[in-house]
């Protein structure tokens, strides 16, 4: 159940990144998505509130209404969860009736909501402040491009060539901040190979890289092949980009998956990535 919650909370995110995305620079003359913001603004706050309840139940079994109560209000779980879900609506609200001119508001607010899951992450619990920017920058990424490639998806009439083409020129720079801060990221657990490799932890992460691969194939496709048809009035784009948006999804998905998954530490636990990355090769290399 905590899986689930997680992956609709990541999606959330997401949707309210593509709404922001939409309003400032994909495609500011359409319609503003008031409904889709409410939605995704909302549930993160009942998502939040039912996180709460889920992790107390893993901890303690039985849980009332004071008790989660306490643990909302008095511990930095609570605290995170709190402040997430005002950024949210604060997000959403921003997005939709501030003046364009407004938009670092947005920004700031959309990287606030970021840092409420990235503060609670197993990088920044076990390893401090590098591994907790290093997992929002991922994060962010994640939501920009996900949230982007939705918002030109559902656009009424289709997507345009025009916003397509935008939305090729911030994906390439997402990938590439995606690809660095995830094998960092990876790395940071990566202290005793064999225990990493192992683990459960391990599998989920080899599948979302597997649905990653999937949704940079599609988006190179839609780069490469199809803008340029649809340059000349050919179809095909819309499809590929629905489908982009539905890999994304079980990307986001996975990461629900990952993001529960006990951490593979032993008794060692070394953040340093350049000495856990000369024991995965030496490992890989017997």
């Amino acid at each position: 159940m905590l899986i689930l919650v997680k992956a609709a909370s990541w999606t959330a995110v997401a949707a309210l990144a593509g709404v922001g995305l939409g309003r400032y620079w994909l495609a500011p003359e359409r319609p503003r998505p008031v409904l889709a913001a409410a939605l995704a603004a909302l549930s993160l706050v009942v998502l939040g509130a039912v996180e709460l309840w889920l992790t107390l139940a893993q901890v303690i079994g039985s849980v009332d209404l004071a008790t989660w109560w306490r643990y909302a209000v008095r511990t930095g779980h609570g605290h995170a969860v709190f402040w997430r879900s005002a950024a949210a609506l604060g997000l959403a609200g921003a997005t939709l009736w501030l003046p364009r001119r407004w938009w670092p508001v947005a920004a700031a607010l959309g990287l606030w909501l970021c840092y409420g899951f990235s503060r609670l992450s197993h990088a920044a619990a076990l390893a401090g402040t590098g591994p907790l920017l290093v997992d929002l920058v991922h994060l962010v990424g994640a939501a920009l491009w996900a949230g982007g490639v939705w918002r030109v998806a559902l656009a009424r009439g289709g997507p345009g060539v025009a916003e397509v083409e935008r939305l090729s020129r911030l994906a390439l720079w997402v990938v590439v901040s995606l690809a660095l801060t995830g094998v960092v990221s990876g790395l940071v657990h990566a202290s005793e190979p064999e225990r990493f490799l192992a683990s459960g932890y391990a599998v989920a992460l080899g599948v979302k890289l597997s649905l990653v691969a999937a949704a940079l194939g599609l988006a190179a496709v839609n780069r490469f092949v199809l803008l340029p048809r649809a340059r000349r009035g050919r179809g095909g784009l819309r499809a590929a980009v629905w489908a982009e948006s539905a890999v994304l999804l079980g990307v986001l998905v996975v990461t629900g998956w990952l993001t529960t998954s006990p951490v593979p530490h032993g008794a060692v636990v070394e953040v340093d990535v350049v000495e856990n990355l000369r024991r995965l090769v030496e490992l890989l290399a017997r």
